[in-house]
């Protein structure tokens, strides 16, 4: 009784390595539906997700597409994107939300297509997060494409 009062019987080690793991299913949950924004699966936003995923996080190409296929699951299974942004908002700090929102770009236009439907996706996770417009947005941090030199 005193330990569910107190705390978990858990490992603090294991304790923070299952929160680790719920961090990084919410992002992949933001990562896939960044792929999916436009209805249509290009295997080039796959790779460019993975990539983020390690950059990220550290994790091998393997544990990568293993967050990535998890990511998807959790993702069909919810009906709202708080529970995964309230995780990202509390254990992201602002740079590493504005890295992540850097990613949702690149991934949105992997296939070297923007529309208004991966913009709108872009634009409310960075909302979401609650990242500046002016920094997550920015010319610098748009794919090179986009820049109007």
């Amino acid at each position: 009784m005193l330990k569910r009062l107190f705390g978990s019987s858990e490992p603090a080690g294991e304790r923070h390595g299952l929160e680790r793991r719920h961090l990084q299913v919410s992002v992949a949950v933001l990562m896939h539906e960044a792929r999916r924004a436009d209805y249509e699966h290009v295997e080039g936003e796959s790779d460019v997700a993975e990539l983020a995923l390690r950059e990220l996080f550290g994790v091998s190409a393997e544990e990568a597409a293993e967050l990535l296929k998890e990511g998807r699951a959790k993702a069909e299974q919810l009906t709202s994107f708080y529970a995964p942004v309230t995780v990202i908002k509390r254990d992201f700090s602002m740079p590493e939300r504005i890295r992540l929102i850097e990613h949702l770009w690149r991934i949105s236009f992997a296939d070297g297509q923007l529309n208004r439907t991966k913009i709108t996706t872009c634009a409310r996770s960075r909302t979401f997060c609650t990242c500046p417009t002016r920094i997550a947005c920015s010319r610098e941090t748009a794919p090179s494409s986009l820049s109007n030199d």
